[in-house]
């Protein structure tokens, strides 16, 4: 295996590791919204919600999204640069992961928002 085939191998794997990230930073998101509502809304009365709590948990849950997504897209275009058309798939993979992330999180406000939760 000579050195460019090896290097453009790592970036394949590295780019495949990166969109495997992705579910795992949306979820870890996810929960640390639910700890920021515990511990920011302490003070509120109910079932009322944090508004700030939950602005901040999904800034939080869209950069950790937003990051591994775009190690994998990067990962997987220099990839496909060096000569591997293998890279396509993990950039796709990133890609989609990434935008659905940061939808159902936008969506997530929205709904929240639009019901009165605040």
């Amino acid at each position: 295996m000579t050195r460019s085939r090896q290097s453009t191998s790592s970036r394949t794997v590295g780019a495949w590791v990166a969109a495997a990230l992705v579910p795992v930073g949306f979820l870890l998101g996810l929960v640390l919204t639910y700890v920021l509502e515990g511990v920011l809304a302490g003070s509120t009365v109910g079932d009322e919600r944090s508004l700030t709590a939950d602005l901040v948990g999904a800034l939080l849950t869209i950069v950790l999204v937003v990051v591994p997504a775009s190690a994998a897209w990067r990962l997987g275009r220099r990839a496909e640069k060096d000569g591997d058309p293998r890279g396509a798939y993990p950039r796709l993979v990133g890609g989609v992961l990434g935008g659905l992330g940061v939808a159902v999180v936008v969506v997530q406000l929205v709904v929240n928002a639009s019901s009165g939760a605040y």
